[in-house]
């Protein structure tokens, strides 16, 4: 048994090679996923772990209490917010910050995070957009998991995450596509070994999947770009 502690934003692609590798290298994986900042509070309170894929902050700071092996980090991708609304409703054009503004002031209710990066950065948004008091009245805001889930379901209008948490979504949404311009601000995924892997070559062999030539299509296809 492989643990990973994985960001939200890595899901769909990790979800997507977990079959192959668990084949290939014999291992089952265990995946817990949440946002880097939680995974960060699990790892310091001692919770075992073999690999975890965070961001380069979150990562660097496991690195100096050496939790996870320095020499074993590598980056994976980068990735982009996007809004998601349930599928088949009227689709607004967010290509332009104006559109985007208007999307989120049309709408009655919004999904967020306020721990993931996404929920980080949007709320960085809407205050530059001037829009922070009217956005935030209607925001329904999740610990963890995939805030495209609401949408599918009709609890809310508009989901706000990372492209590829909501191209995770088993279906049921419609992506409009991701921040416009400068609104946008990439996050960055990583991965690396635990310091005290009990499995540390399976462990080191997933990371090297990841970052893998077979991992880039995967990637690409999930809303994310590749390293």
């Amino acid at each position: 048994m492989l643990t990973v502690f994985s960001s939200n934003g890595i899901r769909a692609v990790l979800l997507e090679l977990a079959p192959g590798f668990e084949r290939s290298s014999g291992h089952k994986l265990a995946i817990t996923f949440n946002p880097a900042n939680v995974l960060k509070e699990q790892i310091v309170r001692g919770d075992a772990f073999d690999v975890t894929i965070l961001t380069p902050p979150v990562m660097d700071a496991m690195v100096a209490q050496k939790r996870i092996a320095g020499a074993s980090v590598r980056t994976i991708a980068k990735v982009g917010s996007g809004l998601a609304v349930k599928a088949g409703t009227r689709k607004p054009d967010i290509a332009t910050v104006e559109g985007f503004k208007r999307a989120l002031l049309d709408a009655q209710s919004i999904a967020c995070t306020k721990v993931g990066a996404s929920g980080i950065r949007f709320a960085q948004v809407i205050e530059q957009l001037g829009i922070g008091d009217a956005v935030r009245a209607k925001c329904v805001y999740l610990a963890g998991g995939l805030t495209g889930d609401l949408v599918a379901r009709g609890a809310v209008d508009v989901a706000v995450q990372l492209m590829s948490e909501l191209a995770a979504v088993a279906g049921g949404i419609d992506i409009l596509g991701p921040f416009p311009g400068n609104l946008q601000e990439y996050t960055v995924m990583v991965a690396g070994v635990s310091a005290t892997a009990k499995e540390p070559a399976a462990a080191k062999a997933l990371v090297e999947l990841l970052t893998s030539q077979t991992a880039r299509p995967i990637i690409r296809a999930k809303g994310m770009e590749a390293a």
